[in-house]
């Protein structure tokens, strides 16, 4: 019969044979699946936290603690382990990336809804799922995703339309009398709004969900 100390070093060798990811809690997991992920932290002039991730061949941005970034992350995890964070899981790696964000993280960046105003150029957040924005500067305008500045979306952000690019194309290049009457009176009736993280209070900071 093998003596008590003898049965407490076999447990001790069983127990050092234990891979770390099966040590990990699923806390654990997301927290080291975001850094892999590469995900990017930084903090917007009014310090609410963000993340930027890839996604394909494209940037999104989310605030941490939004319902978009809680799907990407429960997304992320069941394609590496096939199966679901739970609820508790995925608050406390939020929240360690949140602290993350707030205390160790030096970049701040500005943070649009929409609409962006940066060096000299407008930019148009489309809302697709690719991430698309409109550039446009006083040569002309283009469709790229690689913008220099960050959109958030919200759960009432909606791609544009068939009628929505027909405006947006008055807008960006009106050619008939009939197109500038349209923007004029577009143009009076708009009613730009400030929204949260966007710049309230500041004029040159255009926002429109």
């Amino acid at each position: 019969m093998p003596t008590e100390e003898q049965v407490k070093k076999r447990a001790k060798e069983l127990d050092d044979k234990v891979t770390e990811p099966e040590r990990q809690s699923q806390a654990d997991k997301l927290i080291e699946l975001a850094r892999k992920e590469k995900v990017s932290l930084f903090r917007d002039p009014d310090n609410a936290s963000y993340a930027d991730v890839v996604v394909r061949d494209h940037r999104e941005t989310w605030l941490l603690r939004s319902s978009g970034f809680r799907k990407w992350f429960r997304g992320r995890y069941y394609l590496r382990f096939k199966s679901a964070p739970n609820r508790d899981a995925l608050d406390t790696a939020i929240e360690t990336l949140d602290a993350q964000a707030q205390f160790e993280c030096q970049t701040m960046r500005e943070v649009w809804l929409r609409v962006a105003y940066h060096d000299g150029k407008i930019y148009y957040d489309l809302c697709n799922d690719d991430w698309q924005v409109v550039e446009i500067s006083a040569s002309g305008w283009k469709v790229i995703k690689k913008a220099p500045v960050r959109f958030r979306r919200t759960p009432s952000s909606r791609p544009q339309g068939a009628s929505d690019q027909r405006n947006l194309e008055i807008f960006l290049r009106p050619r008939t009398p009939s197109d500038h009457r349209a923007l004029r009176r577009r143009w009076r009736g708009q009613d730009v709004n400030r929204a949260d993280h966007c710049g309230a209070g500041r004029p040159e900071r255009w926002a429109r969900a």
